[in-house]
């Protein structure tokens, strides 16, 4: 699971698994806003806004995770490592709370 890669600091391995799931899925929101935040914690902004916008441009929700997206796009198009981490919807493969 990529987004449990990113929590573990695996980089590429999350990457990876967006690059897959695109691969399966072009277009797939999720997987572009994965891929853009394992771009961006490896201060490869430029591709992880390109990311983000092509995410955004796909009508990402719910709400709380576009707002996030928005969020997350302003700080790499700054030249930022965005705070904190994406709302993503709620998933079956997302361990309990």
């Amino acid at each position: 699971e990529g987004r449990g890669a990113l929590k573990l600091n695996r980089r590429a391995e999350a990457a990876a698994d967006a690059n897959e799931a695109l691969r399966l899925a072009p277009g797939f929101v999720e997987a572009l806003a994965l891929r853009a935040e394992a771009r961006a914690s490896s201060a490869r902004f430029g591709e992880a806004r390109a990311d983000c916008l092509a995410a955004l441009a796909r009508d990402p929700a719910p709400p709380p995770f576009e707002h996030s997206l928005e969020s997350f796009c302003a700080a790499v198009a700054a030249g930022k490592l965005p705070k904190g981490q994406l709302a993503y919807p709620v998933s079956p493969s997302d361990p309990p709370p």
